[in-house]
């Protein structure tokens, strides 16, 4: 017995919901009296809600279609039966205007009215599973559980996003993984992406798109519930259901079975649907309570189904910020982010039950449900996506100016001659920039980054750099400052002229047969660089890059470089003549062309 000693000496409270027919009643909600605390049935009608020391121990069950019932909690184990609401119409009276869509209408121009006004904190609990074959048949893949906290913003503005973290989480996942070859993302951000009052998704943005039309009607705790069928050609189709006085959205149903070929997410796609469900607060106002997410897809001549639930299990005022370092982002993949198995995870919070067929895979210990090598090549791959996941990619353009200075230079060939004479000028290259980094640590990256020009005038240059990482704003979006040493081979070219020459010529050993070649001034030589590079994160895939640097050249040399052109790429011919070698003379007081100063603007793209 729970009785009064449930104040002393909590227990979580357990038990079924039926209807009168002794059919289990799946995603009923449970809610506290006078609180926030709720939970709702699994697809069995199970449920289990904790309920604290100073709780009043009075729980309210509601679900669409049934009387809702209050009950006065005297035993750790109820059995519930729900009794079935009479529906007011069997026949909707067709009225002279479209009344469907101006209740569609209203319940959007009320959303602000009916719903939170301020920011608030959800605690919640998130799962996701795929399975082989189809709904009907069940050979898991894996099992990922949390509880999750999200800040949710007023619903009197459109909110798209939300920040969310990962309190506690489990999985399970088989050896057989990799076979599935998808991944999926977004996972607890589904009660933003799904909250589509909030982000007034479909119909709610576009009402006057979709056809409506009203099927029935049903009455709920004195009042009557508009279903509301809506429609739109290759998109969603479904039910929306809407309060006859408050015009308040409290359900809304969606499916699809057509989806365009053109998108690769949906790609061997088979169905779709999910519905969203909200629950009335003690301040009146309506908040999400839960979605369910259900999807299949036939790809590689294999079935497998993908299944998302989620419920809000309490609400609170305090909205403190989540750390940037602690969310999980919307691009994250999910199973990547939770922990392994932990038998006594759950013990105290509120949850979804799982389906026995999902809650036997927690029962075994890990050791009972694989054998050894498999542990070993779990362990293995665990190691190898550690590695993978400290390498980022950079991709970007660079901008170096560079100088000429004072240059007399004489070359005579069989077949042409050259004489030039330059006074001092500026010219400039732009280039494509990419790279590779590897994170060794905290603070310190090793990259290999390559620049090769696309203009006339060229810079060129290949280097290793270290890094030490100094994150400028702890806590939040990262904004980090990356000093570097840059240490590589540059190569400098400025554009003199082409030659076409009927015969062939040679330089430096080769023969250049193709008739036209252009020729540069190069100057080549080992640099050292510092440089100093500024991130600022958009997510944690991507960041936005800012680079300068000032050149140190070591050692170099300066000469002519012939560069053939009309010859099939895999033929074309290229050499360096160095100054002083077959009659080249190059005369200036100074360095012939000189680059000091880099700039690049890239992208950095996490490659796991």
């Amino acid at each position: 017995m729970l009785s009064l000693n449930i104040q002393a000496q909590p227990e979580p409270l357990t038990g079924k919901i039926l209807s009168e027919k002794g059919e289990p009643l799946e995603y009923v909600h449970i809610q506290l009296e006078n609180s926030s605390l709720g939970t709702i049935t699994n697809s069995y009608g199970d449920f289990k809600l904790y309920i604290p020391k100073s709780a009043n121990p009075v729980i309210n069950v509601s679900f669409i279609g049934y009387k809702t019932k209050r009950i006065e909690i005297k035993e750790a184990n109820q059995i519930i039966y729900l009794q079935e609401d009479v529906k007011q119409l069997q026949n909707v009276v067709i009225t002279p205007w479209d009344y469907a869509s101006e209740l569609v209408e209203n319940a959007i121009k009320r959303i602000p009215e009916n719903y939170a006004n301020r920011s608030e904190k959800h605690i919640g609990f998130f799962r996701e599973y795929a399975s082989w074959g189809d709904s009907t048949k069940f050979d898991p893949i894996y099992v990922a559980e949390s509880t999750i906290e999200a800040i949710k913003r007023s619903y009197d503005r459109v909110q798209k996003k939300g920040v969310v973290r990962l309190l506690e989480s489990r999985k399970f996942s088989k050896s057989n993984l990799d076979s599935l070859r998808t991944e999926f993302y977004s996972g607890p951000h589904k009660l933003f992406s799904f909250d589509v009052v909030a982000n007034r998704y479909a119909f709610l943005g576009k009402p006057k798109k979709y056809s409506y039309r009203i099927i029935d009607t049903l009455k709920v705790n004195g009042g009557h519930l508009f279903k509301v069928s809506f429609e739109k050609k290759n998109e969603y189709s479904g039910f929306i259901y809407i309060a006859d006085l408050s015009y308040a959205i409290t359900k809304i149903e969606f499916i699809r079975t057509q989806y365009p070929n053109i998108n690769l997410e949906n790609r061997g796609r088979k169905y779709q649907d999910f519905y969203i469900s909200y629950e009335k607060g003690e301040d009146k106002k309506w908040r999400l309570k839960n979605v369910v997410y259900n999807t299949g897809f036939n790809r590689h001549s294999q079935d497998f189904t993908l299944k998302r639930e989620y419920v809000t299990t309490e609400v609170s005022s305090d909205t403190n910020p989540i750390p940037y370092e602690e969310r999980i982002h919307f691009n994250d993949i999910y199973l990547k982010n939770t922990a392994e198995y932990d038998p006594d995870f759950w013990e105290g919070q509120n949850i979804i039950l799982p389906e026995p067929k999902i809650d036997s895979l927690f029962k075994l210990p890990p050791h009972l449900k694989k054998e050894d090598t498999e542990i070993e090549l779990i362990e293995k791959k665990q190691r190898i996506a550690d590695i993978y996941s400290r390498l980022s990619l950079s991709y970007g353009v660079a901008y170096s100016p560079f100088q000429i200075a004072n240059y007399d230079l004489i070359y005579g060939n069989p077949q042409f001659e050259l004489v030039e004479s330059s006074q001092n000028k500026s010219r400039s290259s732009v280039a494509i920039s990419a790279g590779i980094s590897y994170r060794t640590g905290p603070h310190y990256v090793v990259s290999l980054r390559s620049v090769q020009a696309l203009t006339k005038h060229r810079i060129n240059s290949i280097d290793l750099e270290l890094g030490r990482i100094i994150n400028l704003n702890p806590g939040g979006r990262p904004i980090v400052l990356v000093p570097k040493i840059q240490l590589g081979e540059q190569r400098v070219k400025y554009s003199l002229c082409s030659i076409d020459s009927e015969n062939i010529f040679r330089v430096d050993n080769k023969e250049f047969d193709s008739g036209k070649t252009n020729l540069f001034i190069e100057q080549r030589g080992i640099r050292l660089q510092p440089m100093i590079s500024l991130e600022i994160e958009k997510n944690p895939k991507y960041r936005f890059v800012f680079s300068a640097g000032y050149n140190f050249m070591l050692s170099q040399k300066s000469g002519l470089y012939f560069d053939e052109t009309d010859q099939f790429f895999l033929k074309q011919k290229n050499a360096f003549l160095r100054n002083g070698k077959e009659g080249l003379s190059i005369i200036s007081s100074d360095d012939v062309l000189r680059n000091q100063w880099n700039f690049s603007l890239t992208i950095k793209v996490r490659a796991f």
